[in-house]
This record gives C-alpha cells, structure tokens and sequence, in this order.
C-alpha cells in the first residue's frame, strides 16, 4: 500500500536507510530488499524493513516517519 524511507546510523555511525511498509499482500523483508536492489542504487537500497499496519500520518494527513519509528 505505502512506504517510508529514512535515514538511520549503526553502531559504528555508518549511515543506512530504513523502510517502514504498509502492505496489502505477506511479503519478506528479504523479498522486498530483493526488489529494491533490481531498481535503486545500491545505496538506496533499505538495509532494514519495518511492517505496519499502516504509517503513521500527521495532522495534515502525510507520511511521518522518523528513526524512532524504526526500532534496531
């Protein structure tokens, strides 16, 4: 359905993207890093993929998404 990208760091402050996706169909998260990596450059590609029921939305009604969101 919807999906979220941002910016996270490791352990080591190595910057890496993460997703959070609402979807309508079971998926992995190894089957959509896998799908990613056919479209985006490598470093776009999430490293890490976080499911929701559906994201959460400010008041104006848009995707809001942090770091926070995306527990390790």
């Amino acid at each position: 359905r919807e999906a979220a990208a941002v910016g996270m760091k490791d352990p080591a402050g190595d910057e890496f993207v993460a997703a959070a996706v609402a979807v309508r169909e079971p998926v992995t998260e190894e089957a959509l890093i896998s799908y990613c990596r056919g479209l985006l450059a490598a470093y776009k590609v999430p490293r890490r993929v976080v499911f929701m029921a559906e994201l959460p939305k400010g008041p104006t009604g848009k995707t809001r998404i942090t770091s926070g969101d995306i527990v390790p």
